[in-house]
């Protein structure tokens, strides 16, 4: 039998630095699961300003060890008598919510109580009846008169609860029948079981278990990036790569606003040439009907 416990445990957070020459050794926090690590920075600062540039970042485990925690739960056995045995120990379903795994931990019992007390029927005893023969038979200490048809229950009622290890005060014999027909015993001796149906006075027993527990062992995780200095040799060549690559930028930019105006240039041209073609075929044209006028002009009489 188990019962489930819940223990809730501290998120631990760690994070350390520590210098080694020209190199930066950083850890990271420290988390449950590898998703959760955080990318690494690219450039850090020293307390001095200096930059140092990441070159190495590998992911290490962080074992949580030998961890121990006071545990309790309670088990409740149902329907057991007062002379019944309560187990010494119990084993517990445990869930530790630090690690998220469930396991199982033995606790030691420290008390009980018993409650929700009541009689229970049809619990059956069955006792040996020793020297079975024509006059007589034997059970316990005492030599009962045969009786074919049943054991006479009035005169052996104390010794079968003796017999089962009952108490009077808490069991009462319902019935009582022979259970099957006599047999030759392990002595040689004639023998004859019979079977007794007992009601027995019951509890509840509500036992609680309690004691240190080890939690299992897991594992977290964080990263360990290694930082070297950035040379200033190099820190000059990412300014004027940087530079280089603005420049690139606004030529580029002027460029594209030097084929806008290119572009605008010929459609002004041509805007241009299409109004002198027009002009020039209103001229034509003017000259064309003055010349008629003057011709209609000289043939009236």
């Amino acid at each position: 039998m188990t019962a489930a416990l819940l223990w809730t445990g501290k998120r631990e957070v760690q994070g350390q630095e520590s210098p080694d020459g020209e190199i930066i050794r950083r850890y990271s926090e420290i988390y449950d699961r590898t998703e959760e690590l955080p990318a690494p920075e690219e450039y850090i600062r020293d307390s001095e300003g200096r930059e140092y540039r990441l070159t190495k970042s590998r992911i290490v485990t962080s074992p949580v060890t030998g961890r121990q925690k006071y545990l309790a739960g309670e088990v409740v056995y149902a329907g057991v008598m007062r002379s019944d045995t309560i187990p010494d120990t119990a084993v517990m379903e445990v869930y530790d919510a630090e690690s998220g795994i469930t396991f199982e931990t033995e606790l030691p019992l420290k008390e009980t109580e018993y409650e929700n007390e009541r009689w229970e029927s049809g619990f059956p005893v069955i006792v040996t009846f020793h020297s079975y023969g024509a006059d007589s038979y034997t059970l316990g200490d005492i030599r009962i008169r045969h009786c074919e048809e049943r054991p006479p229950l009035e005169k052996c009622s104390q010794e079968i609860l003796k017999a089962a290890g009952l108490s009077q005060e808490a069991t009462e014999i319902e019935s009582f029948a022979w259970n099957g027909e006599s047999y030759c015993g392990e002595n040689g001796e004639l023998c004859r079981d019979a079977l007794a149906s007992v009601k027995r006075k019951v509890w509840d027993c509500r036992a609680v278990y309690e004691g240190k527990a080890a939690l299992p062992d897991y594992d977290r995780y964080r990263l360990l990036n290694e930082y070297e200095p950035v040379a200033e040799k190099n820190r000059e060549s990412c300014i004027k790569e940087e530079t280089e690559e603005e420049d690139s930028k606004t030529v580029g930019k002027a460029e594209d606003g030097t084929g806008i105006r290119q572009v605008l240039w010929y459609v002004a041209g041509v805007t241009a040439s299409i109004s002198i073609l027009l002009l020039f075929f209103l001229v034509v044209g003017f000259k064309k009907l003055r010349k008629a006028a003057k011709k209609a002009d000289n043939m009236q009489p």
